[in-house]
């Protein structure tokens, strides 16, 4: 998206997401026909031109305007990756609601769009996802939810379907919808042995629930945001190459009980010599950082 004015807000794109979550495909289609005709920005019309057709198709499964996983993610993510709509798709969200940086990819109409597209996709029709999982190449690495989470215990089971039958990939993630990893449990579900879970912060949930939830053979530990004051420190990305950064971060961790953690480095990939901390697995199936790992937020 160019950097001038986008004439799409963050709270435009928030009432269409949860339009999403809601409408039938006639209302979305209409809606994304009107913003077409008459948004003035330039990257914002093309991108809902693409999507108006897109639902006006007859076929949601064939002819996507985006892929469904983004191949090879990008600097920060160098892996497979997929993403739905934030927020609005979070059955777990409590806290984290305040600072969620998915928030910050609407500002560019064709990640905002991708994610658009898959919540679509996942509530009227799966096959162009399936299909799409089945082409991602053996011996990769998947990171399922960049943005977005398991909004259904039916979601949760949809995909653990398929990456158990994919044990030639490793799949991660991070979630909150615990209620949903603990019903699929409960019903006696099968977690396929390539998945691993990290535990979000900032989710709704009590702390019996986290304690069930540590219980699950696929979760690797707990991915922590704790509060730094990051006023004098490098912005964006660069704010991972300050070791102070890094000395706060380890700071609040233990001053939030949190005891000793690894500070994400930010670019995933980059964690450790053997692999990345959060989906990384020895050769016995432990993961290969048992830490909690920590990320600041300020």
């Amino acid at each position: 998206m160019s950097k001038a004015k986008t004439h799409y807000t963050r709270r435009q794109a928030l009432k269409f997401a949860r339009m999403i979550t809601e409408a039938p495909l006639t209302e979305l289609a209409r809606y994304a026909r009107n913003q077409a005709r008459k948004n003035t920005g330039k990257g914002w019309r093309k991108v809902f031109y693409k999507l108006w057709r897109w639902l006006e198709s007859g076929d949601l499964s064939a002819s996507l305007p985006w892929s469904v996983f983004a191949a090879g993610g990008n600097t920060k993510l160098p892996f497979f990756a997929f993403s739905s709509l934030p927020i609005v798709t979070c059955p777990g969200m409590g806290e984290c609601g305040k600072y969620c940086y998915s928030l910050r990819a609407w500002r560019y109409p064709d990640a905002f769009m991708r994610q658009v597209q898959n919540t679509i996709l996942l509530r009227f029709d799966r096959r162009a996802i399936t299909r799409a999982f089945r082409l991602i190449p053996g011996g990769l690495t998947l990171r399922l939810y960049v943005d977005g989470d398991f909004d259904s215990v039916e979601t949760l089971t949809y995909w653990f379907r398929m990456i158990g039958q994919r044990l030639d990939l490793s799949v991660y993630g991070y979630s909150k919808s615990w209620r949903e990893f603990l019903e699929y449990s409960d019903a006696g579900g099968v977690v396929p042995q390539n998945y691993m879970l990290n535990l979000s912060s900032g989710s709704k949930h009590d702390a019996q629930t986290l304690e069930r939830m540590r219980e699950l053979d696929c979760v690797r530990g707990e991915f922590v945001a704790v509060p730094i004051d990051g006023r004098d420190l490098p912005g964006g990305f660069k704010r991972y190459e300050s070791p102070e950064y890094h000395r706060r971060v380890r700071q609040s961790a233990k001053e939030n009980g949190y005891g000793k953690v690894f500070s994400c480095p930010g670019t995933c990939g980059t964690c450790t010599g053997a692999g990345h901390a959060c989906g990384q697995q020895r050769e016995d199936g432990t993961p290969l950082v048992s830490l909690t790992i920590a990320i600041g937020v300020h």
